[in-house]
């Protein structure tokens, strides 16, 4: 069995090699204090594998220019 057989976005039973998470939406929901006490991201969101993380700037500056 796959190491990360159990861990598939959205049910899909497809098993990813990395995944994308992106910092501001994870600041905005749950919050960096949530993810944190829970272990870190790696923990929080149950995946082993390699993880990249996106600033999320492009989200923060569309919501304040619009």
């Amino acid at each position: 069995m796959h190491p990360r057989a159990r861990w598939s976005p959205l049910g899909l039973g497809v098993i990813p090699e990395v995944v994308l998470a992106n910092t501001y939406h994870l600041m905005l929901r749950p919050g960096a204090e949530t993810v944190g006490a829970l272990g870190g991201l790696h923990r929080f969101s149950g995946f082993d594998g390699h993880m990249l993380t996106d600033s999320g700037g492009y989200q923060v500056f569309s919501s304040i220019l619009g």
